[in-house]
């Protein structure tokens, strides 16, 4: 054989005598790599450090996540009620005559009503849920609400101009003079008073200007 000529070079055969041999011989089949990283799964020590992760990440989260899906609902109550005292104050002054917003919690439900005035404060109410999930998980803090209260209902009254009525407009009115400035209607989450999440609306002004406030803003013991 001419000795410049060199042989073709061939891979390195895995499957060879030789490496079959050396397999053998270290107690492994050439395939027993392939098959045992298909089949091996996790150790019970390595599920219970999952778990034990796990429950630190849900017990330093679940608070967090609590009080954020509280304010949330605290928020849609208070963006609730907003919408509804506006849309009585522009009928009112759309149709030139008192129109009230009320607000009660019923067998565990926040509930509103905007009504025209007739039959007393109230007396028109067609009550539905005040939002969806809000309406069951929050209510009505009646310590720190101080608007005109009727039937177990608060509520606020806008006359032909928009602004808060009084008894100079009707008959029906009367008493809420003092829903003037500092005067508002408190949410908190049902069943929880010892939490100081809160948000509120206040009615600044005769005008019938509204602000909205929440937690320590509305802790202000209100003058009756």
């Amino acid at each position: 054989m001419n000795p410049s000529i060199r042989p073709p070079h061939r891979p390195f055969n895995h499957r060879s005598p030789l490496m079959s041999l050396y397999m053998r011989a270290i107690g492994r089949s050439p395939s027993s790599h392939d098959h045992h990283a298909q089949q091996r799964g996790f150790t019970l020590l390595e599920l219970l450090v999952v778990l034990i992760m796990v429950g630190i990440l849900m017990a330093i989260g679940a608070p967090t996540w609590l009080s954020m899906s509280d304010n949330q609902r605290l928020g849609a109550s208070q963006d609730e009620a907003f919408r509804a005292l506006r849309l009585a104050q522009a009928k009112a002054r759309q149709q030139k005559r008192i129109w009230e917003a009320c607000f009660r919690t019923n067998d565990g439900q926040l509930q509103y009503s905007v009504h025209p005035n007739r039959n007393g404060k109230c007396g028109n109410a067609a009550w539905q849920p005040l939002g969806a999930e809000a309406a069951t998980f929050t209510t009505i803090d009646t310590t720190l609400s101080n608007l005109t209260a009727s039937q177990s209902a608060y509520v606020v009254q806008f006359n032909a101009s928009g602004w808060l009525a009084s008894g100079q407009d009707a008959t029906e009115s009367r008493g809420n003079e003092d829903n003037a400035q500092g005067r508002r209607l408190t949410f908190q989450i049902a069943n929880r008073p010892d939490l100081r999440s809160r948000t509120c609306l206040y009615m600044d002004s005769l005008l019938g200007s509204l602000r909205a406030a929440r937690d320590e803003k509305c802790d202000d013991t209100p003058t009756r």
